[in-house]
């Protein structure tokens, strides 16, 4: 199996999570899931609410965060399925002109 390295480090963990944008916070479940793999929640926590600032609340995002042996993380937030995005629509008022 080969094995992913980032400059001289392993990559050990890549858990996918699903977050809404510019609200992580450090409690539980989030808090227990990276705190058991060594990794300060707090900091992932603020870099991903500095990240999605721009992004609704309401947006429901896929997050994808890269643990490195050093206790070290990297994230990559994919974009809405667009079938999230058009449900949202459909339960928008109409604009009365």
């Amino acid at each position: 199996m080969k094995e992913l390295i980032r400059g001289n480090t392993l990559l050990r963990h890549v858990i996918d999570v699903y977050l809404r944008s510019a609200t992580a916070d450090a409690g539980p479940p989030l808090g227990t899931i990276l705190g058991n793999l060594g990794i300060n929640t707090a900091k992932f926590c603020k870099d991903f609410n500095e990240f999605t600032k721009a992004l609704p609340t309401y947006f429901l995002v896929r997050v994808r965060i890269s643990v490195f042996e050093n206790r070290t993380f990297s994230f990559v937030v994919s974009t809405p399925v667009s079938t999230y995005i058009l449900n949202l629509l459909k339960y928008q008022k109409p604009v009365q002109v």
